[in-house]
């Protein structure tokens, strides 16, 4: 949990701080900005979901294995359909431009339900 907060207090440093001068725990094109993304989805939508949703759901998949190792509970993953997901990343990066396809799988994995750890 707290490389995923130290994460989200990267992000909210703003744009001043290119990326590839702060070391991340993280690399690939969910970092990329929502702007990006946004021309990505439109020239090549299959392209985009092939690539930026799986990242998305690798993201989501080690920080429930995160979460499980520290006997926290876990986001119910399939608790919102593919399509749903989806459609609530590009609804996120296109409404907020200037931020990070990553910020919005943040929101999307934190909007989710969770289950309590079971030993």
């Amino acid at each position: 949990m707290k490389s995923l907060l130290l994460l989200v207090a990267l992000i909210s440093l703003g744009s001043s701080v290119a990326f590839a001068e702060v070391p991340l725990a993280s690399k690939g094109v969910g970092l990329s900005p929502c702007s990006m993304f946004n021309k990505i989805v439109t020239d090549d939508p299959k392209w985009a979901k092939d690539n930026y949703y799986s990242w998305a759901q690798g993201f989501m998949a080690g920080s429930n294995s995160e979460r499980i190792h520290n006997k926290q509970a876990s986001a119910v993953v399939n608790s919102m359909s593919e399509d749903e997901q989806w459609e609530k990343l590009k609804g996120y990066c296109r409404d907020h431009p200037d931020r990070s396809f990553l910020e919005g799988v943040l929101v999307l994995f934190l909007s989710l339900p969770t289950k309590p750890h079971v030993e």
